[in-house]
């Protein structure tokens, strides 16, 4: 068990690849502590976890919001103590090509990809750097090195995601 005794942050659990994430980090022995705005979804993947012997905390959480991540991430210490792992998974899509793109749709996109990033990672940053230890992986897209069609928004805010951690690693 490669994660035994080790604490994840897990954001986008509820599904998809931050669910596939969260599942396997418990099944390597990590706790897990899960982030979504799915409440039904999220507490289904985390009954699965719990069911499987696993420990998770699911909690329903904006990662777009300040407030909403501090109080996750508060909540995610109460529990477990740490935090040694940050896996930030959560994305949104939707097609709209930029000439028909409104500005509100545009902030909506970023704040839930790229605006979550930074949140999480500034919450969790001083409990790993007081404890001299922790990893924290910041999941981008092809698309933020490759343009389709559509998507202007996601692919801004996928790039940004790679120069975020670039920046972070070099600090």
């Amino acid at each position: 068990m490669r994660l035994k005794d080790r604490v994840a942050l897990v954001t986008g659990m509820a599904m998809g690849i931050g669910q596939g994430v969260a599942e396997l980090f418990a099944q390597e022995g990590a706790a897990v502590i899960g982030i979504d705005i799915d409440e039904k979804l999220g507490n289904q993947v985390a009954g699965g976890i719990v069911s499987k012997g696993g420990r998770c905390q699911f909690l329903v959480g904006d990662v777009g919001s300040e407030e909403s991540v501090r109080t996750c991430v508060q909540a995610g210490l109460d529990q477990f103590g740490r935090i040694d792992v940050l896996v930030n998974v959560v994305g949104i899509a939707a097609e709209c090509p930029v000439d028909k793109l409104e500005l509100a749709e545009w902030d909506r996109i970023l704040r839930v990809n790229l605006t979550s990033v930074y949140l999480t990672s500034k919450f969790v940053l001083p409990g790993m750097l007081d404890q001299k230890r922790g990893s924290i992986i910041h999941v981008s897209s092809v698309q933020a090195l490759l343009g389709f069609p559509g998507y202007p928004h996601y692919a801004a805010s996928k790039g940004a995601i790679i120069s975020l951690t670039r920046q972070m690693a070099s600090e």
